[in-house]
């Protein structure tokens, strides 16, 4: 009999992931042109500080990858998961041992769910790891326009504070507004009346950030808006937040929309996009293991913003009990969706409206009979245990 070929051993982050739609592409390294166009973007003379965003280069390796292979041509969004510290000449210090980090990307979509998405695979991943009292920590800093007014007040107003600061403060200024908001050595009088950037947001923005607030409340996770969440000057635009421990205190996971950095990078177009970083010490062990993710034979169809933020609740229910459901949430179009469930051999579709949405239920609908029944969603994982 011919050897079995040796299976590559999937991390738990990872199967969880795939629940959500990540599929696994290889670590983007860090090349010479990526560092030099990282140069360019940059807006001061040196570094942003802050230890839990990846630097630009990263972000723009990743970028160069996904143009490279071109895999803008297949149907978007693209959902990325990597695990690891990219190398490359722009890391001088490597990352700890006893830390993994985890990257999630959501490539191709402007809509607020890529945000919700992310913040919900990210609290899965971080309470599979013993992670307890998780809350959100979310600001919405606009596209470059709106930064730009922002930061020129933003400036001035710490300008006028200067000699109130530290000598350890005023030299983190040299580096920028944002370093220095980021450094956590501003006072807290300072803070208090530092410029708000949501005030500068137009009613796009603004209903944008809205949109994440109400998936937010209705999947009651914790979260506050903290106008000194300005994410990464380089790339960070519209949505940026942290996730927080709240028994440590700690930053577990950062979280960030860069839908410019594309054609600040030297490519034809603006590629919408939103990433987090997820940071895992060895001493978090996996509580859960997870049954492995197997091709779906439900799909679970959304109608409507509030069916589709609704809709991770639906996956992340079947999650708990190893049912995959294939999704296309970052699809609007009803018809798109039904193109989709003829196009494979689905055995049922979920269908969830703005009725079933309210009634906290889906429609399951055998698609051999087309018979369908209504099911509350904490009764689904037990109806369709039955089915398979």
């Amino acid at each position: 009999m011919p050897a079995k070929k040796p299976t590559k051993k999937l991390s738990e982050s990872f199967v969880i992931s795939q629940y959500f739609g990540f599929t696994d592409i290889k670590l983007p390294q860090v090349n010479k042109d990526d560092v030099l166009a990282a140069e360019k973007i940059r807006k001061y003379d040196s570094d942003f500080l802050d230890e839990n965003l990846p630097p630009v280069e990263e972000h723009i390796a990743h970028l160069r990858m996904v143009n490279t292979e071109k895999m803008l041509e297949k149907p978007l969004p693209l959902f990325h998961y990597f695990e690891g510290s990219p190398r490359g000449p722009h890391r001088k210090i490597r990352a700890k041992k006893d830390e993994n980090h985890i990257h999630l990307h959501i490539i191709g979509s402007p809509k607020s769910i890529s945000e919700s998405i992310l913040i919900k695979t990210a609290i899965a991943i971080l309470k599979n790891h013993g992670h307890k009292g998780l809350h959100v920590s979310m600001c919405n800093v606009g596209d470059e326009d709106i930064q730009k007014n922002f930061n020129k007040e933003l400036t001035s107003y710490l300008r006028s504070h200067v000699n109130s600061m530290s000598a350890t403060c005023r030299e983190v200024f040299k580096k920028g507004s944002h370093s220095l908001i980021a450094c956590n050595s501003l006072s807290e009088d300072i803070l208090a009346n530092t410029p708000d950037p949501v005030t500068f947001l137009n009613d796009g923005h603004c209903s944008h950030l809205g949109q994440v607030v109400d998936f937010l409340e209705g999947h009651e996770i914790p979260y506050e808006i903290n106008k000194n969440i300005l994410g990464n000057p380089h790339y960070s635009t519209d949505t940026v937040f942290t996730i927080i421990d709240e028994k440590t205190g700690e930053i577990v996971a950062t979280g960030t929309r860069y839908n410019h950095l594309a054609r600040k990078a030297g490519y034809k177009k603006d590629i919408p996009s939103a990433s987090v970083h997820i940071k895992l010490s060895s001493k978090n062990k996996p509580v859960k293991k997870h049954p492995p993710y197997t091709e779906p034979k439900f799909y679970l169809i959304h109608i409507g913003q509030e069916a589709k933020n609704k809709s991770l609740m639906v996956i992340d229910s079947l999650r708990e009990v190893g049912i995959p459901v294939y999704q296309s949430l970052g699809r609007d179009k009803l018809s798109t969706q039904m193109q989709i469930a003829q196009k494979k051999n689905f055995t049922h579709l979920i269908i969830m409206g703005h009725k079933e949405a309210i009634e906290n239920g889906v429609i399951v609908r055998n698609m051999h009979n087309y018979e369908q029944d209504f099911v509350a969603i904490n009764a689904l994982p037990a109806y369709l245990k039955k089915i398979k």
